[in-house]
């Protein structure tokens, strides 16, 4: 089925089923919706010669988000940051926001068929990019943009995780830590370039990486974080930090650690990741990278409006971020 089979189904040309597809208000009622009731009988999505067709090129942006734990990555606080602003970059240039599923009208489809029959000019994806599905809209003709993404099938805006990872790292080192635990998130590219960051500070200090002082688990898992710590606490005296995969799961390690007469940073020293505000909340400020979330969603809003008019971006971005020392390392130096 294509475009000029509906046409022809509905004895008109292809270029007002084009309109119609496009949404174009010059459409006759009776006509638009014989064209819809027959795109919906015949289960017929665009492609993207039908929306080339058109003069008008699409407005409408798609955003498409998961976690490992199919857990929807819009309240997880770093994401909700980048969306904010790269919702008011693409507002700003008169874009409109689209959400992609696998529904159509009731109906489970694949996240490309959904783009197609909506008339998505593009995409932005979060998330870990595992399934088939993704994979099919990456390799289409729809330009994607991806956070935190590392691959060659699309274009993608991250921090530098290497750099970031290093920088903490030797912070800590350089207010006297050497046994230092580190727990990152669950097995992921970003985090083993985190990894890389921590064991090349490591090495540029000349200390050993310890596989006895390294665990993974999930981002934003705090129950195993407060577990996590209360068993290092318990079972490893010669950790004097603890660095963790984000800043909530600092702030569940501080809380074990007070529940077990543990004192941050008198006792233990914490450290989290991404620079969120719940950082700020706590009586001492949190020790973190703070990850420029605003920068980071322009970025992948400009560069995907460029990629959907056919312009050129680079394959991969990498952004600074900064470290905020914060109260929560001790200067164990000074003893």
């Amino acid at each position: 089925m294509t475009i000029k089979d509906i046409a022809k189904i509905c004895g008109v040309s292809t270029s007002t089923v084009s309109k119609v597809i496009n949404n174009y208000p010059s459409i006759p009622a009776e006509t638009r919706e014989k064209v819809l009731r027959t795109i919906e009988e015949y289960n017929f999505y665009p492609n993207s010669v039908a929306s080339q067709l058109s003069t008008k090129l699409s407005r409408n942006i798609g955003i498409l988000g998961f976690l490992s734990n199919e857990e929807s990555p819009f309240g997880h606080p770093l994401f909700s940051k980048i969306l904010v602003a790269f919702q008011n970059e693409i507002i700003k240039n008169g874009y409109d926001l689209l959400f992609v599923d696998k529904s159509i009208k009731g109906r489970e489809e694949s996240y490309l068929a959904n783009c197609r029959s909506r008339n998505i000019g593009g995409v932005l994806i979060f998330g870990f990019i595992i399934d088939e599905m993704t994979f099919d809209l990456l390799k289409s003709d729809i330009p994607t943009i991806v956070f935190d993404y590392y691959g060659e099938d699309t274009c993608s805006v991250r921090s530098n995780s290497v750099k970031a990872m290093e920088e903490l790292t030797d912070y800590v080192i350089d207010m006297g830590h050497k046994n230092i635990y580190l727990v990152l998130g669950d097995d992921t590219l970003v985090a083993n370039y985190r990894l890389k960051g921590y064991q090349d500070s490591l090495a540029k200090h000349g200390l050993s990486f310890n596989k006895y002082l390294f665990k993974t688990m999930p981002y934003y898992g705090t129950n195993q974080a407060y577990q996590i710590t209360q068993e290092i606490i318990l079972n490893h005296p010669e950790v004097t930090c603890i660095m963790f995969p984000d800043d909530y799961t600092a702030c569940a390690a501080i809380k074990a650690a007070n529940a077990l007469g543990k004192k941050v940073p008198e006792d233990i020293s914490i450290t989290g990741f991404d620079g969120t505000d719940v950082g700020y909340l706590l009586p001492k400020t949190l020790t973190t990278y703070k990850q420029d979330a605003s920068r980071i969603g322009k970025v992948l809003a400009d560069h995907l409006i460029a990629l959907m008019n056919g312009q050129k971006v680079p394959q991969v971005t990498e952004l600074e971020g900064t470290l905020i020392t914060g109260e929560t390392v001790k200067n164990i130096k000074l003893n």
